[in-house]
């Protein structure tokens, strides 16, 4: 490789000057390229040049392209009186005014649940009332939602798995983006509530594997769990707003925000409920990940 780029160093006087304008950028992509092995390419250490021009030179530096600098650096020469130094990279640097830090890509698929929420936490309570995520009549079908007395605002997380019960021994994490916007709305005086099946002899467990996972602010008192007095969890959402105005619920199957789901017969009967999501019902993956799946 070295040899070519030698030889390519004689050759430019006897080009013309667009020739070697030309052979200047090919000689930098081949600097730059992956070398071919076994069928699989290996990866080599980024090599970058870059000019630290004279301060009244700023102009006559930035014309030189990436192409030109790395072949100028490995060929040992400059251009002027500019020097180059060599970089030793493994990735390209952030652009330059590039935040230091940035929200989980992630966050942004629960932006409208959190954006809902802070919404209702904005609710002049003088004048008007949250709107609540529970039903006021669930057989009516109809979407019509309970009123809200003032009750401190909360957000209600079903922690159960489809079809199962949340496993408070397993190693999991919180999905980056519910963690990040749970932090927020807690920051904001939003109570977090955590619904499962599992029995309330569980509630030591379950407030370590949450904390665990990622969200310090959980309590025993911010757990329903049992299945409430009936062995329903509705009774547990009930129980819930009574001391709450839940604005919103997430969970991971339409049964994890109203019972009603689970006695359809015929799931047209339900559209009626459709206009509560995205506004009071978020339908989100499950929010605890498994370590290394």
């Amino acid at each position: 490789m070295k040899l070519r780029f030698v030889i390519a160093a004689l050759t430019l006087p006897l080009l013309s000057g667009g020739c070697a304008a030309a052979l200047l950028p090919l000689a930098a992509a081949g600097a730059m390229a992956t070398q071919q092995g076994g069928g699989e390419k290996e990866a080599r250490p980024m090599t970058a040049s870059a000019a630290i021009p004279p301060a009244a030179r700023q102009s006559e530096a930035a014309e030189l392209t990436r192409g030109e600098a790395v072949a100028l650096a490995e060929l040992g020469e400059s251009r002027g009186s500019d020097t180059y130094e060599i970089l030793e990279l493994t990735e390209l640097p952030a652009p330059s005014g590039a935040p230091e830090s940035a929200a989980p890509a992630a966050y942004k698929s629960y932006s409208g649940f959190t954006n809902y929420v802070m919404d209702q936490t904005q609710v002049d309570l003088s004048e008007g009332s949250r709107t609540s995520a529970i039903l006021k009549d669930p057989a009516r079908l109809d979407g019509e939602v309970q009123e809200c007395y003032g009750q401190p605002a909360a957000v209600l997380i079903d922690i159960d798995p489809p079809g199962d019960i949340f496993d408070a021994t397993a190693r999991t994490f919180i999905d980056p983006g519910l963690r990040e916007a749970l932090r927020e709305l807690s920051a904001n005086s939003v109570q977090v509530l955590w619904i499962s099946d599992l029995s309330p002899n569980f509630s030591d467990e379950v407030v370590t594997a949450i904390k665990r996972a990622g969200f310090a602010e959980v309590t025993e008192d911010s757990l329903l769990l049992g299945a409430g007095e009936d062995g329903r969890k509705q009774a547990l959402r009930e129980q819930a707003a009574m001391r709450f105005c839940i604005v919103a619920i997430a969970g991971d199957e339409k049964g994890d925000f109203d019972e009603a789901y689970f006695y359809l017969r015929d799931p047209v009967a339900a559209i009626g409920l459709d206009r509560l999501y995205d506004k009071g019902w978020f339908l989100a993956p499950t929010p605890f990940i498994t370590e290394g799946s």
